[in-house]
């Protein structure tokens, strides 16, 4: 065999590779949106992720434009939660607006520009009515509005991505021109101009903690665009609760407790006289000592998640229905004391054997 014939076999094994890893991939991916929509099937957008995430079809050798494509595809939920705020068929219009997204937009630049409106409700509103998915009705969703700050330093956006399971809980992306370091007091991860941070129950409320971020941009003096005039009458009042920092939260163990809240060495000492302990990660408890909490909720205004809650309240019962142990009387032993077998070896007489005297005896 020559060597251009082991070169074209190699490629044609490693091609082989390829397509057997990217089927993987395709199944995995369908598998996984599945599972996240909660849906039997995916319909048409299933049909068109198989077929898309091919690496021809889905980019070709534009890495970026891949990556966009792959990203939207994998907030397909996001997507479905928007446009249920645009239509009662929320799944149909789904289907049909990432379809086509994903057929007729093949320009890197649009996906760059328009990268974080992709999953909002007003711009998939806007994209339905303009490529003819929908007609133009006059309850569309709110276009984005402006903030002003007083002294202007810079711009900024702000995008809400709901859970689709969770109204009050998602995801909070900022994009931010300049960079600044006043959102990573508040939590937020900072990575080339965008800051995202997910929001759950112990924030306090999705929109609450946006309004939030919006208030500290106005502050350094950065013009906002928001995604709706409720969050801009939000900020406008400083209508929003401050986040509680102190929880107790449930772990992945069911026989551990986690403790959040900010460094105080007075209240870390406290918690490990409690019984909590630093384990590389953060602080917990062992649920067996849930009862050494209430004068530390109550001094320092600890919340308590809803399965920590719910895990606390069956410890509780478990231990109001304990067998109490009560010690039993044991006969005590007969058997002679150590030191008195002592003595009588000590005492008894000893005699010297006849091999061992001595002649001269």
């Amino acid at each position: 065999m020559t060597i251009d014939k082991r070169a074209r076999k190699r490629l044609k094994y490693t091609k082989r590779s390829a397509a057997h890893a990217c089927a993987g991939a395709i199944s995995g991916e369908t598998q996984s949106l599945r599972k996240v929509i909660g849906m039997k099937e995916l319909g048409a957008i299933g049909a068109l992720i198989r077929a898309l995430l091919s690496a021809r079809r889905l980019g070709g050798d534009d890495a970026a434009l891949r990556d966009a494509r792959v990203s939207f595809i994998k907030r397909f939920s996001a997507v479905l939660a928007s446009c249920a705020l645009v239509r009662d068929d929320a799944e149909a219009l789904a289907a049909a607006y990432a379809a086509h997204v994903l057929k007729t937009q093949t320009d890197p630049l649009w996906w760059h520009e328009n990268a974080r409106r992709l999953t909002e409700a007003w711009f998939i509103w806007r994209y339905a009515v303009q490529n003819g998915l929908i007609e133009d009705e006059a309850d569309a969703p709110a276009a984005p509005v402006v903030m002003k700050s007083e002294r202007e330093t810079g711009q900024a956006q702000i995008f809400v991505e709901r859970s689709i399971r969770r109204c009050d809980e998602g995801r909070i992306l900022i994009c931010c021109a300049p960079e600044t370091d006043a959102l990573r007091a508040l939590g937020y991860a900072a990575r080339e101009g965008r800051y995202a941070r997910r929001v759950d129950e112990c924030a306090g409320g999705i929109m609450q903690r946006a309004a939030e971020a919006g208030e500290t941009l106005l502050a350094a003096g950065y013009t906002l665009t928001l995604p709706d005039e409720a969050l801009r009458d939000m900020i406008a009042a400083g209508d929003y609760a401050p986040e509680r920092r102190h929880w107790v939260r449930a772990t992945g163990r069911a026989d551990m407790l986690k403790l959040t809240y900010p460094h105080d060495p007075t209240l870390h000492r406290y918690v490990c006289m409690a019984g909590g302990r630093w384990n590389g990660r953060y602080v917990e408890l062992p649920i067996s000592c849930a009862g050494r909490l209430d004068d530390l909720i109550r001094l320092y205004g600890f919340c308590v998640t809803a399965e920590a809650e719910r895990r606390i309240a069956a410890w509780k019962r478990a231990l109001e229905t304990a067998q109490v142990y009560r010690p039993r009387k044991r006969p005590q032993s007969e058997l002679p004391k150590p030191e008195d077998m002592f003595r009588k070896m000590m005492a008894r007489e000893t005699e010297v054997p006849r091999d061992l005297m001595d002649d001269d005896e």
